[in-house]
């Protein structure tokens, strides 16, 4: 999301908190007077982010804005443990969307491995056939980042877009993000946080709210050996920027 009048750009990689930060961003620092391209309005009338600009990568926003005016902004983001994100990746995709016509046209792989709906209870073993589903690609983290850069032709369409660093980096590899938080750490770096967003532009974004929030156990538990070293191969470029382990 990106904030002209207070300069601010979050980059929300999907379910790393995202939803929670931008959350506490917006009530800080929306501005209703946003240019058209970075907002939508629909049937409500209620103005929002264009959808599919919602999880754009830094790399659309350097592109857009130029590079001059990007480095100006303070540029946000948040990551998570690869393991828990697909986990938690994974039982979104079993049951969202809620509406069960609209789910059975988007999960269609889901429906193939035997979910009737999204108010069915996947078990591990469908886990394990989505970690190897992952690994031939038919399933892919971040849908959007691939589909902004070939939409919008940029130089980046090359780019793999698997790790999450994918969407924090320019064309060289090189991020151009200032600030990254972990979800992990989350509770611990929030008030730096807002320290940092009070410096940059006069307003300090409230405390976190929480949405969409999984019930599940720990995420080592949905793990075989197997899964647990493709998903260390997959995204080992996250695991040794970021510092994750299993």
């Amino acid at each position: 999301m990106y904030y002209p009048r207070n300069q601010v750009i979050f980059i929300a990689i999907n379910k790393c908190g995202s939803s929670s930060v931008l959350q506490a961003l917006n009530d800080a620092l929306y501005d209703p007077d946003v240019p058209e391209i970075w907002q939508l309005q629909g049937k409500n009338k209620v103005r929002r982010v264009h959808e599919n600009l919602k999880h754009a990568q830094a790399y659309f926003y350097q592109q857009s804005l130029g590079k001059e005016a990007y480095d100006k902004c303070l540029t946000i983001s948040q990551v998570r443990n690869p393991w828990d994100k697909m986990v938690s990746t994974f039982f979104f995709r079993c049951s969202s969307p809620k509406d069960q016509t609209l789910w059975m046209r988007q999960r269609g792989w889901f429906v193939d491995h035997g979910l009737n709906g999204p108010t069915d209870i996947p078990d591990k073993a469908l886990f394990t056939d989505f970690v190897r589903a992952l690994d031939s690609r038919e399933q892919i983290p971040h849908g959007p980042w691939s589909n902004i850069s070939r939409v919008e032709n940029l130089a980046d369409s090359f780019k793999d877009n698997f790790n999450q660093l994918d969407g924090l980096t320019d064309v060289n590899g090189n991020v151009i993000v200032d600030q990254i938080l972990k979800f992990e750490e989350l509770s611990e770096t929030w008030g730096g946080l807002q320290a940092l967003v009070k410096s940059a532009t006069g307003k300090t974004p409230g405390d976190l709210p929480h949405h969409n929030k999984t019930s599940r156990g720990n995420y080592r538990d949905y793990y075989t050996a197997e899964t647990r070293d493709i998903v260390a191969r997959l995204f080992q470029r996250d695991n040794e920027y970021f510092g994750y382990s299993f």
